[in-house]
């Protein structure tokens, strides 16, 4: 029976261990929100009249930070996220666009300032007469990666904002002809493992289950 008990921990542990070690490397989901703080052009029917001064917008970015980066070229390493995504919130109902999943890339420049830029093509319902093509979140300060261009494992809003930095979220419309800039008020980080995370940790308690039923039949047998 002792010796049972010591097999039941041990597979245990075994089993703790592996969903430990996939889940540490999960994707990061950082959910930001802030309001419109400026846009180009400022004439005619423009991306102002549809999105004014103000308007809230809640927005999310997801990357792994374990992803490998390409080749640094100078003082810069680019890198591949996952997905990006923004809804405003103006009067006359949400408009929302999100990454399509082309060009999803994030630079860390090691420079003065610092940056950390997540860009991609963009997808979402025209707003008024302008489409949609880009959506970019920067942060951007000094001294905060010096003699990196590594993909840092967290972000914190408070960092990017305490030393000369800048954070901001934009909308390019129209191929740059546009672009309605945010600032980032708020930010939360949150690791949330892929189902296929759950699915190898159900199947290793399944077969930790079967193999600790057999084994107790063994022992009642003898």
């Amino acid at each position: 029976t002792s010796l049972c008990s010591m097999r039941i921990v041990s597979l245990s542990c075994a089993i703790f261990v592996s969903f430990f070690t996939i889940s540490a490397s999960a994707n990061v989901t950082y959910n930001i929100s802030g309001s419109v703080k400026n846009w180009t052009p400022v004439w005619g029917d423009t991306p102002s009249v549809h999105l004014p001064h103000g308007t809230t917008y809640n927005a999310t970015f997801v990357y792994d930070p374990d992803a490998v980066g390409n080749t640094p070229v100078g003082n810069q390493q680019t890198y591949s996220f996952v997905s990006s995504s923004v809804t405003f919130h103006p009067a006359g109902g949400d408009w929302s666009t999100s990454s399509d999943g082309l060009n999803n890339v994030v630079t860390v420049r090691d420079s003065n300032p610092d940056e950390i830029q997540f860009s991609a093509d963009a997808t979402g319902p025209n707003l008024g007469a302008f489409e949609v093509t880009y959506l970019q979140i920067v942060f951007g300060g000094t001294n905060l990666i010096t003699g990196s261009t590594a993909l840092p494992s967290t972000l914190d809003l408070d960092d990017w904002n305490s030393n000369y930095a800048y954070t901001y979220l934009k909308v390019y419309f129209d191929e740059g002809a546009a672009s309605i800039t945010a600032d980032i008020t708020s930010m939360s980080a949150s690791a949330v493992p892929e189902p296929s995370t759950y699915a190898i940790f159900a199947g290793l308690s399944m077969l930790g289950f079967v193999v600790l039923r057999r084994r107790g039949r063994t022992f009642s047998q003898s």
